[in-house]
């Protein structure tokens, strides 16, 4: 696959999870290398990139940041 495949589909798949609680997943599998998408080194500017986007989902959709962290074990965030 090349980079700009790989680029391309991680896009596809942010498009596609915004707003859902299965966004988090996504981008923590890519950036900590365990997806599919991630067998190639992603390096640091992507990896950075792809954390403020998920800073931006967490912001946009702070009920869904809940529910995350609530699976990893966390009492929930009260606002």
């Amino acid at each position: 696959m090349t980079r700009y495949e790989l680029l391309t589909n991680i896009s596809s798949g942010i498009k596609r999870l915004w707003g859902t609680s299965e966004f988090n997943d996504y981008i923590d599998n890519l950036v900590s290398g365990s997806h599919p998408y991630a067998i190639q080194p992603l390096g640091k500017e992507i990896i950075s990139t792809l954390l403020s986007i998920k800073i931006k989902h967490d912001e946009e959709f702070p009920e869904l940041k809940d529910i995350y962290r609530s699976t990893l074990g966390f009492s929930a965030v009260r606002r």
